[in-house]
């Protein structure tokens, strides 16, 4: 089942989230935690390491349709969100 999941262009991730420190890197990006700044709850963001230049191309990615498709697990990541922006952490 296609989940509804927020979709915003944001120049600077920072503006939103308190990037707090490095949990991973990987072959396809870094999964950093983070404290959202809306709500102060604790978030992991997944900077990928591909160029990404179009919604399109982002929705179209195999993890993100599967993250969509998932169901509600108890120890599954939930996506709630997904930026295109500007500024990468490395």
């Amino acid at each position: 089942m296609d989940r509804i999941v927020n979709l915003t262009i944001m120049s600077d991730l920072t503006l939103v989230f308190e990037m707090e420190d490095k949990l991973d890197e990987g072959s396809f990006g870094s999964v950093w935690r983070a404290t959202d700044k809306r709500n102060m709850k604790t978030v992991a963001i997944k900077f990928l390491k591909d160029h990404i230049t179009s919604w399109e191309q982002c929705m179209n990615m195999i993890e993100i349709k599967s993250l969509m498709n998932l169901g509600r697990y108890p120890n599954i990541v939930h996506l709630k969100e997904v930026f295109m922006e500007n500024n990468t952490p490395t």
